[in-house]
């Protein structure tokens, strides 16, 4: 990451079920080929969420930045970095 100041947001799930699209997709009675509006809600329940607001980071001259923030076991975080 080059030096200086970046933008930086974070995606991720939060919750209590491990397999979102999973329990969409068998809420919806497991169909073997989801269509229409059976299809968009198991893909709608797989979209990552903004989990915080956009924060500013600083990377040193090494390339690299520091970022602490907390997650309940078995979640998943996505971080992106705007490097312009």
């Amino acid at each position: 990451m080059p030096e200086g100041r970046r933008m930086l947001e974070r995606f991720g799930k939060l919750g209590d079920a491990p397999y979102y699209a999973h329990t969409q997709w068998a809420e919806e009675g497991k169909p073997k080929y989801p269509a229409g509006e059976q299809y968009e809600r198991i893909k709608a329940a797989d979209a990552l969420e903004s989990l915080a607001s956009e924060e500013t980071v600083t990377a040193t001259s090494a390339g690299t930045a520091t970022v602490r923030f907390t997650m309940p076991t078995h979640a998943v975080s996505l971080l992106t970095f705007d490097l312009q």
